[in-house]
């Protein structure tokens, strides 16, 4: 089949066809659907504008809303209903861009009895209920109504309508997933699942609703009843153990472990794979062929239906089980392939063939159980081979045996700090943890952590009685949140004067210790936790620790109090103490200890009312008058908010007692539900706080925000935007890039005659664009010796341009759910075609993180919970797009799967589930598409960030993969750039430590053959894409 989608408009209408293929068919009771001469009402807030995912800015001008596009299939809608909904979006609703964003969630309007009554006495017989959330990045969403769960109004509806109308149809325009467990109070006839189908998909779904599309979607999720019945439910994001994301459930991630502990598949509401269609087909002549180490499944698939459609068959395997006497055994269940028919009319029939090697089933043995230690591994037994239309409606059709156990491939080791896992016996096992001096010791943000005296890494003793005054105990903390924490010494009763506490260095000054216990704030990532004996003789020998979470709730009716001290996160040394007397004789606490620019609290609030708000506090300082947006900055949820007009003043002298005053209030914004008020320092010395306040406002408030900060900001910006020089401008000098094109035995002679500073340059990236659309930089040239600049563009759902609107995608999600890899090609194909429009040279994408928990922020962007779908939609995606001379950057590896605090997150994982769960899909996509770079991921992997891990950025992907591509970092990282080049990271974007890079190699901390490896892959990466190839060429 020709592919042609040079022009715009043809792109457009691919987003259509995946819109039609993607969209799940979740229920159809007594054929409700599809619609046929009904009339119908549309509930739900969000039905005709187009929500922002994680790619392109939706341009409205192209996009058409779930209403809309139900009208111009033909459908009769209510208009009255319509324009009540009309009218009260425009009273209520905030814009961005054309799309609604509020948090995940888009408030909804109230829907009485009485109005579900109205409308169907205007004749309406069939009414349609939208449940719209967002899924984006650097958010995760939250276990709250009106986020992961549906929000009282939200209920109210679904309930209302319910009563009203026999026949009701639900749209779930979610990002991934919430709760379902409303499903069992409120008879719902018709479930589709959307997710997100970019700009030209509503229309593909109305013709789902009309029937002109047969659905064939399948879930690429499971879809379980509520949040606590997901495995990772009590280890993820910031409802499970903050910075610690202890992966426990293991490989059993999503139907591995629904279908492995048959009791937990009774809490499943929607399987893997699920989908259903209009018609109906029968699946016959199953046959099942091994030869030479390949399996082959065969069957007949026939439309016994009366409307043309499509089926997936899906094929599983399992590996031995214990009831058979295995010992490594594994999930019950795990895809290794799938097809899909072409449209089969009527009582037509089509043959699908799927192949499987036998070596693709082996485990990996990460503790040698079996065999030898981090190996792959066939364990001796019986394995299964299953046949399906989705994971849990499957039954055999063959198997494979192994006479004896197997050892395919010996590994690099790789060192885990996860306690203890998951086993398939339903039991917990405990893990051998890394031992010697350095090791971090987690304090969890969920219950008591007990750390052992003992534990210091300075010095042995069970008790601090073992040590003599003046001596110091030394642990290294990484704690799951920053914030207040309430530290018991248990043992002998310790006065104040007894001990001292430092964390990073700095003491803990006026730390009182009442019945044993004190609370202080403790970072938000590892910090360094000594304790100082003062006396001798004091008998203890743990140390409890307890998170201290405050939520306060914000009414909107009067004015709410939050005490300073009662902080949800904060970073390390800010620090409460008590005051006897506030100038007016009241007692009271504060928070101290703002000893730099850019240290924060973090408030947690549950606001009832959205609006503006007075923001005030409590105060004391000595420090002279200032601009309210001079001391502090104040963002609510990650939105900045802006701060002028208003002075904080002086509250008593230098040397007098001190005095609190209270500031006067200046206007923020809340959103409804759950905000995270954070307030961050802007000056040294910073005031004292001992109280915040909040009152909303009605009034109209005029904030002038041009101020000088404000113009350098902006001045700022300006200068980003600085377009980089024309090549042109620089004089040529030695050996070209152009001469090692067009003779790669010149390259190590190219890299010799560099000077270390040149070097370090062509291991960095710059902020700087080459394109006017771009806005996240390139590769840093060397103009001079002919290293061109190649243009990024972040995606992967679209591009994203500055001031243009490229195509919006449908969402991973989505293309992966049409279990169609000619529709995975053409989509890279597509994705070529905007990035050569744009003059992009290195595409942000694709993404096949594994969706471990549903409420991960970027699910939507992702594939799917499993590793071979994931790997398989990118293979496809990223064949077409090289094709094309666009360098795909798979991402984001690796085991990256929440979006809360990412640059500090820490996933705890065993070797065995990196390997055969979350690295799998990495390993599968390279090696079978050869992707030209990947994207190191934020976060540590068992306590060491992953673009400084030598293990998983040379060890793993280059030696045992074999993989030639580059590693360029996610932007802005937090790690060292010499760091990363010691573990063989190739670029570190948006810009590298240039400097940094050169001052090592002066010095010799990093040898000029470290970097020429990383720089070597870098320039043979630039010269494979297709617009530097031309000019190499020329």
């Amino acid at each position: 089949m020709e592919h042609n989608f040079a022009e715009k408009e043809q792109r457009i209408d691919f987003c259509r066809r995946v819109a039609g293929e993607g969209v799940v068919l979740l229920k159809n009771e007594d054929g409700i659907l599809p619609l046929k001469g009904k009339k119908i009402a549309v509930f739900g807030s969000a039905q005709n504008d187009q929500v922002a995912n994680d790619g392109s800015k939706v341009d409205q001008t192209k996009a058409v809303g779930i209403t809309a596009a139900i009208c111009e299939a033909g459908i009769e809608i209510d208009k009255t209903l319509y324009d009540t909904y009309a009218q009260w979006r425009k009273d209520y609703m905030l814009r961005t861009n054309g799309a609604w964003k509020q948090g995940h969630f888009f408030p909804e309007m109230d829907v009485s009895e009485e109005l579900a009554r109205q409308t169907k006495a205007r004749g309406a017989d069939t009414a349609i209920i939208v449940i719209t959330r967002s899924s984006y990045e650097n958010s995760d969403m939250n276990v709250e109504k009106g986020d992961y769960l549906l929000s009282d109004t939200e209920e109210e509806m679904v309930r209302n309508v319910c009563k009203v109308f026999d026949d009701v149809v639900l749209l779930l325009h979610i990002g991934c997933s919430i709760d379902l467990s409303f499903l069992d109070t409120c008879h719902i006839k018709g479930i589709l699942y959307l997710n997100h189908l970019g700009v030209n998909g509503n229309p593909a779904m109305a013709e789902i609703l009309t029937g002109k599309i047969n659905p064939s979607g399948k879930l690429t999720v499971t879809l379980a009843k509520r949040y606590e019945d997901y495995p990772s439910s009590k280890s993820f994001g910031q409802h499970g153990g903050g910075l610690l994301q202890d992966y426990e459930e293991d490989v059993y991630v999503g139907y591995r472990y629904f279908e492995s502990f048959p009791e937990k598949s009774r809490n499943v509401v929607y399987p893997f794979g699920f989908g259903l269609s209009y018609t109906t087909f029968s699946v016959t002549d199953e046959t099942f062929e091994e030869k030479d180490g390949e399996i082959t499944v065969a069957a007949k698939v026939t439309n016994t239906g009366k409307t043309a459609g499509k089926q997936v068959l899906q094929l599983y395997y399992a590996v031995p089980q214990p009831e058979d006497g295995a010992r490594l055994s594994g999930p019950a269940k795990q895809l290794c392939n799938f097809e899909k028919t072409a449209l089969l009319a009527p009582g037509e029939s089509q043959i699908l063939r799927m192949t499987l090697k036998a070596d693709d089933m082996a485990s990996f043995d990460d503790l040698g159980v079996i065999s030898e230690e981090n190996a792959w591994v066939m364990e001796k037994g019986v394995y299964s081979i299953l046949l399906g239309t989705d994971s849990h409606d499957t039954h055999p059709v063959g198997e494979h045996r192994e006479e004896t156990t197997r050892v395919l491939e010996k590994c690099h080791p790789l060192v885990t700090t996860l306690p203890k896992r998951l086993t398939r016996s339903g039991s917990m096992e405990e893990l051998p943890q890394p031992s010697g001096e350095g090791r971090d010791f987690a304090i969890s943000a969920i219950g008591k952590t007990i750390l052992p005296v003992s534990a210091a890494r300075n010095r042995k003793g069970e008790s601090f009685a073992d040590c003599k005054a003046g001596e110091r105990c030394v642990y290294s903390l990484l704690p799951g949140t920053g914030g207040g924490y309430r530290l018991t010494f248990v043992g002998a009763p310790v006065s104040d004067d007894a001990l001292e506490i430092q964390i990073n260095g700095a003491p803990l000054k006026d730390l009182k210790f009442h019945q044993n216990r004190a609370e202080f704030a403790l970072p938000l990532g590892r910090c360094e936790f000594a304790v100082t004996v003062k006396k001798d003789g004091i008998d203890v020998r743990e140390m409890e620790f307890e998170k201290v979470e405050a939520v306060t709730a914000v009414e909107g009716t009067g004015k709410t109090t939050i005490e300073a001290i009662n902080m949800y996160e904060s970073d390390y040394a800010i620090n409460t103490a008590n005051f006897d007397d506030d100038g007016n004789g009241n007692r009271g606490s504060y928070i101290t200890n703002f000893y730099a620019v850019g240290k924060t609290v973090v408030y947690k609030l549950e606001v009832k009312q959205a609006g503006t708000y007075l923001l005030s506090f409590k105060y004391a300082t000595c420090d002279e008058e200032k601009p309210v947006n001079k001391v502090f900055a104040v963002l609510a949820s990650n939105i900045v908010q802006p701060l002028t007009g208003k002075l904080l003043k002086k509250t008593y002298q230098n040397g007098e007692p001190r005095r609190f005053g209270v500031s006067d209030g200046f206007p923020i914004s809340l959103m409804q539900g759950t905000v995270y008020l954070k307030i961050s320092s802007a000056c040294v010395p910073f005031p004292l706080i001992s109280q915040l306040y909040l009152e909303r406002t009605d009034a109209e408030v005029t904030v002038d925000v041009r101020d000088e900060e404000t113009e350098n900001k902006a001045a700022s910006a300006a200068k980003k935007r600085k377009l980089l020089d024309s090549p042109d401008m620089y004089e040529k000098i030695g050996i070209q890039l152009k001469d090692v094109y067009r003779d790669p035995s010149l390259m190590q002679a190219f890299l010799d005659q560099l000077s270390n500073r040149e070097l370090a340059t062509i291991v960095s990236g710059t902020s700087e664009n080459r394109t006017p659309g771009g806005d996240v930089g390139c590769n840093h040239p060397l103009f001079e010796r002919g290293v061109p600049a190649g243009q990024t563009s972040d995606g992967p759902c679209g591009l994203r341009q500055v001031g243009q609107f490229p195509i919006a995608f449908p969402v991973g999600m989505v293309l992966a759910a049409t279990f169609n890899r000619e529709l995975y090609y053409e989509n890279g194909l597509c994705m070529a075609e905007e990035c050569l429009a744009y003059d992009v040279d290195f595409l942000l994408g694709p993404s096949i993180n594994i969706l471990r928990n549903p409420i991960g922020g970027r699910n939507c962007s992702y594939y799917s919970e499993d590793r071979y779908l994931a790997s398989e939609t990118a293979i496809f995606y990223i064949r077409a797009l090289q094709s094309k001379g666009v360098a795909a950057v798979l991402k984001h590896y690796t085991a990256n799967s929440t979006e809360y605090e990412r640059l500090k997150s820490n996933s705890r994982v065993s070797g065995r589930a990196l390997r055969e769960i979350y690295l799998k899909a990495f390993e599968r996509t390279c090696k079978e598409s050869n992707p030209w770079c990947m994207m190191s991921s934020y976060n540590h992997v068992n306590d060491v960030k992953v673009c400084e891990s030598y293990p998983l950025i040379t060890e793993i992907p280059h030696d045992e993969w074999h993989w030639d591509g580059i590693f360029m970092t996610d932007w802005w990282n937090d790690s060292t750039h010499v760091a990363e080049l010691k573990a063989g990271h190739d670029l570190k974007m948006a810009t590298g430590d240039i400097d940094g890079v050169t001052k090592a190699l002066d010095s010799g901390e990093l040898s000029r053959e470290e970097v020429y490896v990383c720089a070597r892959r870098v320039l043979k990466t630039l010269m494979k894409i297709g617009r530097i190839k031309k000019e190499m060429e020329a």
